[in-house]
């Protein structure tokens, strides 16, 4: 019952359930091994020391680019390509080297970088401290490498110098891309429902889902350029997503207005996801929704004039307080020719606001 069929004939296909696309990878299936509880065993004795998931937890959330917070993992997990890892016979020297990204020298103890984010952990994700320190390991890396392998003179100052460039450097750049999204998401917010132009129809479609039950109400409301309200359709589904939900509240719609004959109709929804994988080609479209989405491009090629285009929620609340109802089942069946009380607050709020 939780994976609605396409009205259209379509060839049936094997997918793997863990991905968006239906299609495996190592990163998906290593995924599971982890959620059902069958790590990977180590083949080497060395390494068999498990990083507590907390501390995983941590590195990957501090504040450093993906390529640093990957070394971190390697070097807390051991698994940084030494000599002593790789089973190499390595020189004095390069064991000196090697000894900070090690624990084969002293299998008795835990790795001290391991023991120095164990140590941290109370501190915030966005420690700057833990950011220059985490700069400063993955320059210490880097130099460590060209004094091995180009045989470039040890130089603690060149080191430093360069950690604190880059720390810095990342520090500006994640400073400004948080002013970017804060203005972004402020503007957003203010975005009201907007009429269509004379002569067309608008759709709001929505859907109001729940985990517990994976049941959900869609929903959709048509209405003309003064927003009056003209047409609506409900219906309460099972389903096994939210995302799933809204392609379903977006399928519907379209077949409510071929029924009414409509010709020249724009529809809107709140799903970013959903308007994304109407606007790429289909294998960027999860596979769970893929037979709707192929049922509503069928649709959409019986109207002359179709558009559709993401909305805020804010502009959307109408159709979600029906879908909410209609989840609640106490959505009454007359609810376009005699309005609730609470939807005709926000079809009136929704007028008012676009009025200069």
């Amino acid at each position: 019952m939780a994976i609605p069929l396409s009205y259209h004939a379509s060839v049936d296909q094997q997918v793997w359930p863990h991905t968006s696309n239906g299609c495996y990878s190592v990163k998906s299936g290593y995924h599971l091994c982890c959620l059902t509880g069958n790590p990977l065993q180590s083949v080497h004795p060395h390494t068999s020391f498990q990083v507590d998931y907390t501390v995983l937890k941590w590195i990957w959330g501090f504040c450093a680019t993906p390529k640093v917070k990957h070394f971190i993992w390697k070097a807390v997990s051991n698994a940084l390509a030494t000599g002593d890892n790789r089973h190499l016979y390595v020189t004095h020297n390069r064991r000196l080297l090697n000894i900070l990204f090690s624990r084969a020298l002293q299998p008795q103890k835990h790795a001290w970088i391991h023991q120095l984010i164990t140590d941290w952990q109370s501190e915030p994700f966005n420690s700057s401290k833990f950011t220059e320190v985490a700069y400063l390991l993955w320059q210490l890396w880097k130099h460590r490498c060209d004094c091995i392998f180009h045989r470039k003179p040890p130089d603690p100052f060149v080191v430093v110098s360069r950690a604190t460039a880059a720390a810095y450097e990342f520090s500006e750049a994640n400073h400004k891309l948080s002013r970017i999204d804060n203005g972004t998401t402020s503007s957003l917010s203010l975005q009201l429902w907007e009429p269509p132009p004379p002569g067309i129809i608008k759709i709001n479609a929505d859907a109001s889902w729940h985990l517990e039950s994976l049941g959900g109400g869609i929903a959709a409301l048509f209405r003309d350029s003064s927003g009056l309200l003209l047409h609506g359709v409900t219906k309460y589904v099972c389903t096994s997503s939210p995302l799933l939900a809204e392609a379903l509240a977006f399928r519907e719609a379209l077949l409510h207005a071929h029924d009414l004959s409509l010709t020249d109709i724009i529809i809107t929804s709140d799903s970013q996801g959903l308007i994304h994988a109407f606007s790429h080609s289909s294998h960027h479209s999860h596979w769970s929704i893929a037979p709707i989405v192929s049922d509503i491009r069928i649709l959409a090629d019986s109207f002359s004039n179709l558009n559709w285009s993401w909305t805020s929620r804010k502009a959307n609340v109408a159709a979600d307080h029906i879908a909410t109802l209609t989840y609640r089942r106490v959505c009454p069946p007359t609810w376009v020719s005699q309005l609730p009380p609470s939807l005709q607050l926000i079809l009136l709020s929704d007028v008012t606001s676009t009025e200069p």
